[in-house]
């Protein structure tokens, strides 16, 4: 408790806990408190500031003034007794404010002189009684806010997208509020000055602002981007979150943007959102695929033209479906037919395509569509079928896959679904041929483990390659009648092997895919039991025989299947006999080698001790081993990969 002795005051019996300070007594002047001590390697307030910054809009501001005249209130005054104006400034539900004009017509004098109106403290070179007439106007009172600014300019590349945009904003507000940064270091404290470059950082700093504008304890927030039209990269997305009404639940968050009459720029900031969305309503059946894929189009159509685009479009998914296929046959012959072979090849591969393997999948020319821009505009011209996130095509939706396969849309195909699966087959081996070879990657020596060959993988031809080599045989198998001459002796799966069985366990392996050569191996055995096609049979089965024996060893180090597999092949192997060629010169194995095949199929590599107990599944698929390692380990039967390591007990398992 306080006790008074004349003019001063004690304490007594006082605590400070934790991290608090506590101040006793009578003050005078300024009271400055501590940094709070940062861990070690934390950055500091000042670095993250310094990496925020691209460019400072106040300098900004006053450079652009000192280019053009000096700013004079006439040349804005009128904005203030604006209708529209004065309803953003003062209705809470009025939270964006757009004026557009042509070149030369005054908007970047005026952005300047509403910001100097707006700004804190309305440090302007206008008289008292002028100040407090404005504030009557516009009800501001005594009331502080923030004002944020960004002016754009397509000729200087840190004014001219709107990941500038975004860090500008964001940099003004710190300037202002130095509490607010707190929300800007939140993530940068993880990735430094990645957050604010690279392909995701308009993500990020979509976050921090947003973080920002909806902070209650900050007071209203006036938020003004001019020349929105120089903005020359990422507009749509600075559109976005300009109009998004989650950027500042609160309602004293307000945005005022100028701009060239743009249409683009238009149907972001002033849609007819009445009667357009009364339309997508009706139409869309309660689908909201519909109206996603009908928004997709309107996108390309101007402002003026969106009803009657609209009115025009039909209800429904089959309908609009049906639309989208006869607005892709209109195109050119020539690109018309690449969509088609794109959608076919959509439609018939086992999983969604990456852009590279796209080409050879379809058969599209290479010297064409030798890079992933050329496939992912030719993508983007069949329609809004398709959808490409992070390189990978795919349906749209599965209902898209349906019309192709069951609906009016098997028209894409000119035969049976089961002739177009041999021609792919036909497609996919034929680009085998002529690219798979030895040591694609050039890895040069035999000993190079697959973790750094993996390396050199995205250098070479065999991401082109992957879907080929990954599902040539489920294609083979689902042609049925239409691959029976592939398969006969002397045909064309045949010569494949004969010529490029090694180059593909290569290519698996290093796609780290070897368990899936087992299994494509056992499915072509069981297509060729019984038909009779001996020779093509026996290859077959010797190349399942060498890929279980050595499957282990060659996923550790690729080339060695030129090398340790090949050379202690069994001397009656086939695959022995017709790859000699590749064997590594002067290696010889003068005793030892097995005859021929024996009946250990494979070895199960993992357990450190023996192995006490095996058992399989009800299914057969699977095999659980016990070991005396503490561990019991399961196994893919038909492949040997290993699924599970169960860990825990204190002592050897026995069963």
């Amino acid at each position: 408790m306080p006790h008074l002795a004349g003019g001063t005051t004690t304490y007594s019996g006082n605590r400070a806990d934790g991290d608090s300070t506590n101040i006793y007594g009578n003050v005078y002047g300024n009271v400055h408190f501590p940094e709070k001590p940062r861990e070690a390697g934390e950055p500091s307030p000042h670095e993250c500031l310094r990496d925020l910054r691209m460019t400072d809009p106040r300098e900004d501001r006053a450079r652009i003034e000192g280019d053009k005249d000096r700013l004079l209130r006439d040349c804005y005054a009128w904005i203030l007794d604006d209708v529209s104006f004065q309803r953003w400034r003062t209705q809470d539900e009025s939270r964006l404010l757009w004026i557009k004009g042509d070149p030369g017509k005054g908007k970047t004098m005026m952005t300047m002189g509403v910001v100097a109106e707006l700004s804190q403290g309305h440090k302007t070179r206008l008289s008292s009684r002028t100040i407090v007439k404005v504030f009557a106007k516009l009800k501001l009172g005594s009331q502080s806010c923030l004002v944020t600014y960004f002016f754009c300019q397509s000729t200087r590349p840190e004014l001219n997208n709107a990941v500038s945009v975004l860090r500008g904003l964001i940099y003004l507000l710190v300037a202002q509020r130095q509490d607010t940064m707190r929300h800007v270091q939140k993530r940068y404290r993880t990735v430094g000055k990645q957050l604010f470059e690279g392909p995701n950082a308009i993500y990020a700093l979509r976050g921090v602002l947003s973080d920002m504008l909806n902070d209650a304890s900050l007071p209203p927030m006036y938020l003004l981007v001019d020349a929105l039209d120089e903005c020359t990269s990422g507009l749509s997305e600075l559109l976005q979150i300009i109009t998004d009404a989650s950027f500042g639940r609160r309602s004293r968050v307000k945005w005022l943007v100028t701009s060239r009459n743009i249409p683009a720029i238009e149907r972001h900031l002033q849609p007819d959102s009445r009667g357009v969305k009364q339309q997508l309503r009706d139409k869309a059946e309660g689908t909201f695929l519909w109206v996603s894929l009908v928004c997709k189009e309107l996108e390309s159509v101007p402002l003026y033209r969106t009803r009657a685009v609209l009115q025009a479009l039909p209800p429904g998914l089959d309908p609009l479906y049906e639309r989208m296929m006869a607005q892709i046959v209109a195109q050119d012959a020539r690109t018309a037919g690449y969509c088609r072979d794109i959608l076919q090849s959509i439609t018939l591969a086992f999983r969604p395509l990456q852009l590279e393997e796209l080409p050879v999948a379809a058969g599209l020319p290479r010297d064409q569509f030798g890079n992933v821009q050329a496939v992912a505009d030719l993508v983007g011209r069949c329609g809004s079928f398709l959808t490409v996130r992070e390189g990978v095509v795919s349906f749209i939706h599965l209902s898209a896959k349906d019309f192709f396969t069951l609906g009016n849309g098997r028209q894409v195909f000119d035969s049976p679904l089961g002739e177009e699966q041999g021609r792919i087959t036909y497609r996919l081996l034929d680009a085998m041929d002529s690219m798979l070879r030895r040591d694609m990657c050039n890895l040069q020596k035999p000993g190079v483990r697959i973790q750094e060959a993996t390396v050199r993988v995205g250098g070479s031809c065999l991401p082109q390659m992957a879907y080929a080599c990954e599902y040539w045989v489920e294609h083979l198998q689902e042609g049925g009648h239409a691959c029976t001459d592939m398969l006969a002796d002397g045909g064309r799966v045949l010569r494949f092997f004969q010529k490029h069985l090694l180059h593909w366990l290569e290519a698996m392996s290093l796609l780290q895919k070897m368990p899936e050569v087992i299994l494509a191996l056992q499915k072509l055995e069981a297509t060729l039991n019984g038909a009779g096609r001996t020779t093509v049979l026996n290859v077959v089965h010797d190349a399942l025989r060498f890929a279980m024996w050595s499957g282990s060893g060659v996923q550790e180090a690729p080339l060695q299947v030129y090398y340790g597999a090949l050379v202690f092949a069994p001397e009656r192997s086939i695959v022995r006999h017709q790859f000699k060629g590749e064997m590594p010169e002067g290696v010889q194995v003068k005793r030892g080698l097995d005859e021929d095949w024996g009946p250990l199929l494979q070895t199960l590599e993992g357990h450190t001790m023996s192995v006490s107990s095996v058992a399989f599944s009800a299914a057969g698929d699977r095999l659980a081993s016990a070991s005396y390692d503490q561990t019991v380990r399961v196994w893919d039967a038909k492949t040997g990969q290993p699924l599970h390591t169960l860990k825990g007990h204190t002592s050897c398992v026995t069963s």
